[in-house]
C-alpha cells in the first residue's frame, strides 16, 4: 500500500510539473522556431551593430535609461540606416514586437499598474509606455547573429551600461556588476523567451500530499544556479561554486557560467555538449 501511495503521487507530481510546463509554453511570446526564423532572417544583424546601437540609445536616454518602444525603435532603424543603408531593418520585427508587447504586459502586471493599462497605437501595434534600455536592448538580441560568447558580453555591458551613469566608451571593460543587475538581466531574459521551459520550473513550498511546482521568479533562478538546488553551500556539477554570503558583485565569467546551468539555461546552453576543443558556436 505504501508503494502504491509513493507512485500516485510521484504520478501526480509529475502532472503537476507538466501542467506548468504547459502553461510556460503557452504563456511564451515566442516559439524556439519562431526565434529560430527571426536570428536566420537577421544575418547582417551582427554585434558591431548592436554594439552601435547599444552607444546610440544611451546618449539618447541615458540620462533616465528609459525610452518607449516607439522612441526606442526609431534609434535603431536610424543607426541600422546610416550603417549600412535605408534597405537595412530588423526582419520580421513583427515578432519583436509581439515579445516587447508581452514583456510590457508582465510588466506592468506585475507591478500593480493593471488599471493603468498599457496605451498602444493601433496601427503601430506600440507600446507607449516608459520601458529600460536593458529590457529593449535584451529583447533586441533575439535577433543577433553571433556566438553564444559575444551574446553574453553584450548582455553584461549592457547590464554595466544600466548599473552606473559612465559614458560607455570610458566604463572599465574589466568592471563587474552587482546581483540586483544580474536578476534583473535574468528577469529579461524570462520575459523575452529566451529562456527554456524546463529551467523555470521549479518546486513550490507544497510537498504533501503531492509535490507543487511553480514558475520560479528571476531572484529564486538565480540562487538556486548561484548556491545549487538545495540552496546550500556545497557546489554541483554545472553550478557556479559558492563564495560567501557577502557575494554582491559578479564578473562576465560567473555571468556566462551561470547563464550555463541548468536552472537558467539561457536559450538551451545547458544542454549543449562542448565538442572536444571547439570554440563556442554561432546560436541559430
Amino acid at each position: 500500500a505504501t508503494v502504491v501511495l509513493m507512485l500516485v503521487r510521484s504520478s501526480h507530481g509529475t502532472t503537476n510539473k507538466n501542467n506548468i510546463r504547459d502553461d510556460v509554453e503557452t504563456l511564451s511570446a515566442l516559439d524556439p522556431l519562431e526565434i529560430d526564423d527571426l536570428r536566420d532572417a537577421n544575418t547582417e544583424f551582427t554585434l558591431d551593430v548592436l554594439d552601435e546601437i547599444h552607444k546610440e540609445v544611451y546618449s539618447e536616454f541615458g540620462e533616465t535609461k528609459e525610452a518607449t518602444y516607439n522612441e526606442f525603435i526609431s534609434v535603431v532603424l536610424r543607426v541600422m540606416r546610416r550603417l549600412k543603408g535605408d534597405a537595412f531593418t530588423i526582419e520580421l520585427g513583427h515578432l519583436m514586437d509581439r515579445v516587447v508587447i508581452a514583456a510590457m504586459e508582465v510588466q506592468y502586471s506585475n507591478s500593480g499598474n493593471d488599471e493603468k493599462g498599457i496605451m498602444m497605437k493601433e496601427e503601430q501595434g506600440m507600446v507607449d509606455e516608459k520601458t529600460p534600455l536593458s529590457l529593449l536592448l535584451t529583447a533586441l538580441t533575439l535577433a543577433l547573429n553571433s556566438t553564444v560568447r559575444d551574446r553574453v558580453s553584450i548582455l553584461y555591458q549592457i547590464m554595466k551600461q544600466q548599473d552606473n551613469t559612465n559614458d560607455i566608451d570610458s566604463s572599465n571593460s574589466k568592471g563587474v556588476v552587482s546581483e540586483k543587475m544580474i536578476i534583473q538581466m535574468i528577469d529579461h531574459l524570462q520575459k523575452t523567451c529566451q529562456l527554456v521551459p524546463d529551467s523555470q520550473i521549479i518546486e513550490s513550498n507544497v510537498s504533501y500530499p503531492v509535490r507543487e511546482y511553480k514558475i520560479g521568479t528571476a531572484k529564486e533562478l538565480y540562487f538556486k544556479a548561484r548556491n545549487g538546488d538545495d540552496g546550500g553551500k556545497k557546489s554541483k556539477e554545472g553550478t557556479v561554486p559558492y563564495k560567501d554570503e557577502e557575494h554582491k558583485m559578479v564578473e562576465e565569467d560567473e555571468f556566462y557560467a551561470l547563464l550555463r546551468t541548468r536552472w537558467i539555461c539561457a536559450w538551451g546552453e545547458c544542454y549543449v555538449k562542448k565538442k572536444r576543443g571547439a570554440s563556442d558556436e554561432t546560436i541559430s
